[in-house]
């Protein structure tokens, strides 16, 4: 079993660093796995669930500034 390492940003849903693993765990090459983002993963691992969706419900879950945690 491999392990994928990887730095993705939050705002924009892109992979910063993906390790070579990726490669075989997607079957391609880590630089279009990066490239391509939560887009490609959410295909993959979240079929039916489109990055539009994920990222509505990441922002939807995040306190309005100034406003207490809960």
């Amino acid at each position: 079993m491999q392990r994928v390492v990887y730095c993705l940003n939050l705002d924009t849903g892109r992979f910063e660093y993906i390790s070579s693993a990726a490669a075989a765990l997607f079957g391609l090459d880590a630089d279009v796995v990066r490239d391509a983002g939560m887009e490609l993963v959410s295909q993959h691992m979240l079929p039916g669930i489109s990055t539009r969706s994920w990222h509505t419900s990441r922002k939807s879950r995040q306190p309005a500034p100034g406003s207490a945690c809960r």
